[in-house]
């Protein structure tokens, strides 16, 4: 059993306040319910909590893969190559962090002891720009498909 820190339960408690009890939540694929499942094993006492945001998960991605397609897909359901061809002009391409990875990677060097506080502030921003992006892709992914 992974024995969280002190980050996963700040974050806990905030998404569980913030998600409240109804409404969708859109994602782009399997991986927040991953987290989701993850922190429920890892921190038991926000368990029912957590296992209750499940049910009210939309997944765009398997919206797409089932009812879409778009030449400039180039064969990937990816988000890189989804949100361009659906909602022109919105891509990831102008940013620092422009992808998951590089967002794990980021925040784990913005909570190291190590990285100075000038390398945090940037960190904190560009993740904080990558988390914007990410929510008003889905608003305009939605708006795109539902036309």
């Amino acid at each position: 059993m992974m024995v969280p820190g002190i980050p996963a339960l700040h974050f806990t408690k905030g998404l569980v306040n913030t998600l409240g009890k109804s409404g969708s939540i859109v994602v782009y694929s399997g991986y927040e319910a991953g987290r989701i499942k993850a922190l429920s094993d890892a921190l038991p006492q926000y368990s029912d909590a957590l296992l209750a945001l499940l049910p009210r998960i939309f997944d765009l991605l398997t919206q797409v893969r089932n009812y879409c397609y778009h030449p400039e897909f180039h064969g990937s359901f990816s988000i890189k190559s989804v949100l361009p061809a659906l909602v022109p002009g919105m891509s990831y391409k102008d940013m620092e962090i422009n992808e998951g990875g590089l967002a794990s990677l980021a925040y784990l060097e913005l909570i190291s002891p190590k990285t100075s506080l000038d390398r945090c502030n940037k960190l904190r921003t560009d993740l904080l720009k990558y988390c914007e992006r990410d929510t008003v892709a889905m608003v305009k992914l939605v708006e795109a498909l539902s036309k």
